[in-house]
């Protein structure tokens, strides 16, 4: 409660008001305000006793019957009242507000009965007195304003403790000191009007110690204060708690016996504006440790992100905000910048100040953005607002890949299972009737669409299960001979095609696995045949330590730029190629991934118009390690070439 209250400036508003002179009703307007918001109240009223009458003479909200009532019976019995209305659920307090020993009127404030939290109004009434005293021209009033303002005034722990005993001093209570809790230990933080010494000896009485555990025990704390007088000590150390069952400390005036009244009357509303000021001290050194904390999430956040502050100007952007909104932590920090972040809907979630998500189009060229708006906030207070962008637009496109995949799969798939379904329905149907020719025509058509129907499966097996590893399937081979066999069953498929086999020399016998060197040398003599027109050439030749093999055509050659992303699975270099060729797409990002998992490595030369020399080279005896293919599942869209 009273951290909230603190959190609505109600000592460093109302009391700064009271010292500047304000009239009394503006001050009770901000009192009342502030406790409203406290307490969760709808309606806040300060009602004055004016001869055998009760009248208004500030409110704030919606002020209901039951809180006019309850304010008026508080002013006639002198203690605090709490009444509801069933019906409408609302509650209502109202404490009696004290002024020279006198019940001059009452502060009071009602709610939802769900939520109203009037536990203490003590800082509320203590001001609304002052602002009576201030109002009918009585002694003590400025004395008293001047004593909380400096309270009021100080911005860390131990300016509180010397504002405090100066307040007291100006009330007429020279001596005392201030023990602050750190981590449950009390320490004595300030003193003054009385020596160390003193001190000392006072704080480790048995007297003392007992005060201490009945203000650390009562709850909820005692109005009063509590008196003590140490055995063989003349004085009186009249004590109250800071904060709630003392939990932030002990307010002690040291006195003479016949002072303690006069000294209960002033140590009592002082420390209540302590507690309120420690509180308030709390709240600010919190909401640093969260601006602290907010700051180093969006610094470094994974992408563009920004915090603003209750008025909408930028607290922090971090480097990709900079650079996609064009903001400036140098130059822009401290300015309004909704206005300039190009998106109406980004703009007005900004605006709102409320939580809150949309996707909204940003950058140059446009991608989309998923906007997340976080509302910050202490209690019931406003801190700003932070904002984080997340790219969406790459899960949009891994969706279409996705899309895209599944539609040119199904289409791979169905195309070669078709043809052969076709051909050896005709075999079945007619086979007698057909000439030896014919039916070899057909059958050799159906397996080798059965082949391509293979090739694919083995692909798609590769992408998904397949892992080799050290000595799977590896012997001794001789990658010539497998580059002839690869040769001659290109050539009984394309029978039309110039493609050839040449030995560049050397020893091409290695320790491999055959079947995956087969079917990555396929791959790409499959690719020379089906981008080029002239003639295709496989060299094969070998050292003391590896061997190489090279696919030569004279096509129309690969912009270098293109290059790499030829080897990224779905993609091809002419994206009407799906349709003219067929194809996945995952030919070179297989024949990579074999090359590699062998200890090898593939490399491209092409030139424009003179056509691309596709090289892989392996060690005579590979070390077969895991393939790498977990990137398949984040891959980019994208049509097809074997």
């Amino acid at each position: 409660m009273r951290a909230d209250m603190t959190g609505m400036d109600v000592p460093g508003g109302a009391v700064q008001l009271l010292a500047q002179g304000a009239e009394p009703a503006r001050v009770l307007r901000e009192v009342l305000l502030a406790a409203a918001r406290a307490s969760g109240a709808t309606g806040a009223v300060v009602s004055m006793r004016r001869g055998t009458e009760c009248v208004e003479v500030a409110a704030h909200g919606t002020v209901e019957d039951v809180l006019r009532s309850t304010a008026r019976e508080a002013i006639e019995s002198s203690r605090p009242v709490h009444r509801s209305d069933p019906v409408r659920h609302l509650n209502a307090s109202a404490v009696p507000v004290v002024a020279s020993g006198q019940v001059v009127g009452a502060l009071g404030v009602c709610g939802p009965a769900d939520r109203l939290d009037a536990s203490e109004l003590s800082v509320a009434t203590d001001l609304t007195a002052l602002c009576f005293a201030r109002a009918s021209g009585q002694s003590g009033g400025p004395e008293a304003v001047e004593a909380l303002a400096s309270i009021g005034d100080a911005h860390a722990r131990e300016d509180l403790a010397g504002a405090t005993l100066e307040a007291l001093s100006r009330l007429g209570l020279p001596a005392g000191f201030v023990c602050l809790d750190e981590e449950g230990r009390l320490r004595v933080a300030r003193y003054q009007g009385v020596d160390r010494d003193r001190v000392t000896a006072l704080v480790s009485s048995a007297e003392f110690l007992a005060v201490v555990g009945t203000l650390r025990s009562q709850a909820p704390p005692a109005a009063g204060c509590e008196v003590a007088s140490p055995e063989g000590d003349a004085s009186v150390l009249v004590c109250a708690g800071l904060g709630e069952s003392a939990d932030l400390g002990i307010l002690v005036a040291v006195v003479g016996h016949d002072e303690t009244a006069s000294a209960c009357a002033v140590v009592a509303p002082v420390s209540r504006h302590v507690s309120a000021a420690l509180d308030h001290l709390a709240a600010q050194e919190r909401i640093r440790d969260q601006e602290r904390q907010m700051e180093g999430v969006v610094r470094t956040s994974p992408g563009p992100a920004l915090v603003l502050d209750a008025a909408g100007a930028l607290r922090v952007v971090n480097s990709d905000a900079s650079e996609l909104l064009g903001l400036s932590n140098e130059f822009d920090v401290g300015r309004p910048v909704a206005e300039r972040l190009g998106d109406p809907t980004l703009r007005s979630l900004l605006e709102t100040g409320q939580s809150g998500e949309a996707e909204v189009g940003l950058g140059t060229p446009a991608r989309t953005y998923r906007a997340t708006v976080a509302s910050l906030r202490d209690h019931d207070r406003s801190l700003g607002t932070a904002l984080f962008l997340e790219d969406v637009s790459a899960r949009q496109e891994h969706e279409q890949a996705r899309d895209d995949f599944t539609a040119v799969i199904g289409h791979e798939l169905r195309t070669p299972l078709t043809v052969a379904k076709g051909f050896l329905e005709t075999v079945l149907a007619r086979g007698e009737d057909m000439s030896e020719e014919d039916r070899t025509e057909c059958l050799g058509t159906a397996l080798a669409q059965t082949e391509r129907l293979e090739v694919l499966v083995n692909d798609l097996l590769f992408l998904t299960t397949e892992r080799p590893r050290a000595g799977v399937a590896a012997d001794q081979c001789d990658v010539f001979v497998l580059a002839e066999a690869t040769v001659r069953n290109i050539l009984a498929r394309h029978p039309d095609r110039d493609v050839g086999c040449l030995s560049l020399g050397g020893d091409t016998t290695a320790a491999l696995d055959r079947r995956l060197v087969s079917h990555a040398l396929r791959h790409l003599v499959d690719n020379a045949v089906k981008y080029s027109e002239g003639p295709v050439q496989v060299e094969v030749g070998g050292d003391a330590s590896s061997v190489e093999v090279a696919v030569v055509d004279q096509g129309p050659g690969i912009f270098s730029g293109e290059l790499e992303r030829l080897f990224k699975p779905f993609e091809q270099h002419d994206s009407t190629s799906t349709r003219r060729h067929g194809g996945t797409g995952l030919g070179l990002f297989v024949t990579r991934a074999i090359v590699e998992a062998m200890g090898g490595r593939l490399d491209c030369d092409s030139r424009l118009g003179q056509g691309s020399r596709f090289t892989f080279r392996l060690p005579k005896r590979a070390t077969m390690r895991p393939v790498e293919t977990d990137h398949l599942r984040s891959s980019g869209r994208g049509g097809g070439t074997t």
